[in-house]
């Protein structure tokens, strides 16, 4: 099994990290992409590398499985809005 992937957001002014508050996993992903959280999640946005929106869902729940299945190979990232926290991203890879 694949580890969840956690990364680290940066804003690029300061040096303190801040550590996402949701998982995503598999990444790359090929069929199903799980995302986890220990918030409630309000709504994950996926854009492709040039910002166009792919998908957006509202889950209202502290984990979603969305399909991946139709999107092409590439980079994209995924946005959640999370209660308590605000909208973190991160990068995912689709490659099947």
């Amino acid at each position: 099994m694949r580890s969840a992937y956690q990364g680290t957001v940066q804003d690029g002014v300061g040096v303190e990290d801040v550590k996402t508050q949701f998982r995503i996993y598999p990444n790359p992903a090929n069929e199903l992409l799980s995302i986890i959280s220990d918030e409630r999640i309000s709504e994950i946005v996926v854009r492709d590398i040039s910002g166009r929106e792919t998908f957006k869902v509202t889950p209202n729940q502290k984990s979603a499985t969305v399909s991946v299945a139709n999107m092409s190979d590439g980079v994209y990232f995924i946005s959640c809005k999370l209660a308590n926290v605000g909208t973190q991203t991160q990068k995912l890879i689709i490659k099947h």
